[in-house]
């Protein structure tokens, strides 16, 4: 009781309230400002444009103190504000602490509580907290559990305006953005040549963009290529972009080899001339454009076999005609030769 009478002198004087509205109640309870306090200590201070309530500082940092102030500074209006002011040194200037017992660290109960509700039940319709830097709203969360970062009016779980990064202790780091161009980027910074960013289920490695720019999926190399990939491709369709086309084929000076040639390649090499052999495919693969051109190529050469051919055919089906034209004509003279003979 001593040490509240103290206290409740002390602050007296800090508050300059003067002592006839002071009260200690029988009850226990101690006003200061209120000669009926409702709580044990109970507090009315006169408006003034600070309206401090109460200052805690130890002797030797007189600067460094905790205030309990009303915010708006304004009559009429009411804002309670905790201030810890620190100048001593460039350390935080308060400090919040939920301390617990060893054997209490267990269960599912969060050990630091920040509440915000109505009376009758939670908040439904304003934000919950704001993070300000003066009057600069930095961080907001709504009734809904969004978090804005960067914006006061979020519409996702977490929904950021600005570089999203991750780093690690190494100065890699990996940044999540949208530009001023329209543009999404994923930027990976830091590392070395065979750096990459990797898309991962369950812990394994399903898709890698390496350092160079190129793709690996389901493997880990992407040897001498742009893009690997383990396993089929489907798509309903593919473009594959060639430096040149067999249309070559059809030029007047190309060397159409005879099917005499082609015969002959085959016996002896066991594939078409300039088509790779079956070792060759198995060792190396194939490109697809230039496989696609060769393909062309020989397909173009068979219309043109084809069209020898016709041009062939077409030459002795006419000398066909011509002597069948000629041997019905000396055939109409035998047969007016013999007439003549039968009638001597």
């Amino acid at each position: 009781m001593r040490t509240i009478i103290l206290l409740s002198w002390c602050l007296c004087v800090t508050l300059n309230i003067c002592a006839q509205t002071n009260t200690f109640p029988d009850n226990g309870k101690v006003g200061i400002g209120t000669t009926s306090p409702y709580y044990l200590f109970d507090v009315i201070n006169t408006y003034t444009p600070t309206e401090a309530f109460l200052r805690f500082r130890v002797d030797d940092a007189p600067e460094d103190y905790l205030a309990i102030t009303n915010s708006t500074g304004m009559g009429g209006q009411f804002i309670p504000k905790i201030a810890g002011f620190h100048s001593s040194d460039d350390r935080y200037s308060i400090q919040l602490s939920g301390m617990t017992s060893d054997t209490n660290d267990t269960g599912n109960h969060a050990l630091v509580n920040f509440d915000a509700r109505r009376n009758s039940g939670p908040i439904q319709n304003r934000p919950l907290f704001v993070w300000t830097t003066w009057t600069t709203k930095m961080m907001t969360m709504l009734a809904n559990g969004n978090l804005g970062i960067g914006t006061v009016s979020p519409s996702h779980k977490l929904d950021v305006l600005g570089i999203m990064s991750s780093s690690h202790a190494n100065g890699n780091k990996i940044n999540l953005f949208t530009s001023g161009d329209g543009n999404s980027y994923l930027n990976f910074v830091g590392g070395g040549t065979s750096s990459r960013i990797g898309f991962q289920i369950d812990g394994s490695s399903k898709m890698s963009i390496y350092n160079d720019g190129s793709v690996a999926i389901g493997t880990g190399s992407t040897g001498t290529h742009k893009l690997a990939v383990e396993g089929s491709i489907g798509a309903r369709e593919v473009k594959v972009e060639v430096g040149s086309w067999s249309d070559y084929v059809f030029e007047k000076d190309y060397d159409l080899p005879t099917l005499e040639e082609v015969e002959k390649h085959i016996k002896e090499k066991g594939h078409l001339i300039n088509i790779p052999s079956a070792k060759e495919v198995e060792q190396n693969g194939i490109e697809l454009g230039e496989m696609n051109k060769l393909l062309l190529e020989k397909i173009e050469e068979v219309i043109l076999y084809t069209l020898q051919q016709h041009r062939e055919l077409e030459e002795k089906e006419k000398l066909i005609k011509a002597i069948q034209e000629k041997f019905d004509g000396q055939e109409e003279r035998l047969n007016e030769l013999e007439k003549i003979l039968n009638q001597l």
